[in-house]
């Protein structure tokens, strides 16, 4: 039961993918290609994890659970790193017309450095697996991502003139950082190598339905209309004063 419904979530992420990718070809890709470029890395790191998925559903044995686990593990490293770099590019998006704009970018920038580094000095261990420390490490990124995001959408709903496509992709970001923070915590609760504990299959499977839900807000994102001129920010990164 539980490989089953593992697949038709696998289905649903990779086919509302299919539709986000889709959308953004059609030219929205122009107006956010950073977006744009994290989404096709992580299709092509889903892609890559593909034999994880096979591995934990369907009982494989140990050798080949261990090389899918690794690259499970640095595929999720990468994708937790480029979406820092999103999250912050949105933030300089937002505050491109905020006079404290430098000062605020700085400290968002800078924080986010000190707070990876941090973590990783916390939770790095030679000694051990990496799929050991880098679960919690994992854990921690989303945490940090949760908070700029909530940063971001404050700050969103501080100005006077909204965008509503930006609030609805930040807004989904947070929903997935959340889950993703939630079923990392559960998924650290089980013992090393019990991939069918409770507390794995439950955090497993909150991670990936918070992604099938940022998934499908950003595939909405993405196919309403730009809004009107004045209604809202512009969906290019606007020129800063005397640029």
């Amino acid at each position: 039961m539980n490989a089953v419904l593992s697949l038709v979530q696998v289905v649903i992420w990779y086919s509302l993918q299919a539709v986000v990718i889709t959308r953004l070809l059609r030219g929205k890709w122009r107006q956010f290609p950073l977006i744009f470029a994290f989404v096709i890395a992580e299709f092509l790191v889903a892609v890559a994890q593909l034999p994880t998925f096979w591995a934990v559903s369907f009982h494989a044995t140990q050798a080949v659970r261990s090389w899918s686990a690794r690259i499970y593990d640095r595929g999720e490293v990468f994708l937790e790193f480029f979406t820092f770099v999103v999250v912050i590019s949105l933030i300089f998006r937002a505050t491109a017309y905020l006079q404290s704009r430098g000062l605020m970018r700085v400290v968002c920038v800078a924080g986010a450095i000190l707070f990876v580094g941090i973590s990783f000095w916390v939770h790095y261990d030679a000694r051990i697996s990496p799929g050991l420390w880098m679960t919690p490490w994992t854990r921690d990124l989303n945490v940090g991502s949760t908070i700029l995001d909530l940063a971001l959408w404050s700050l969103l709903l501080a100005q006077r003139r909204t965008d509503d496509r930006l609030l609805l992709l930040v807004g989904a970001l947070g929903i997935q950082f959340t889950g993703a923070a939630i079923g990392h915590s559960l998924r650290s609760m089980a013992p090393h190598g019990h991939y069918h504990a409770w507390s794995a299959i439950v955090g497993g499977k909150v991670v990936v339905l918070t992604s099938i839900i940022r998934v499908y807000l950003w595939a909405r994102a993405f196919r309403t209309a730009p809004q009107a001129a004045g209604k809202g920010f512009a969906l290019d990164v606007p020129s800063e004063p005397g640029g």
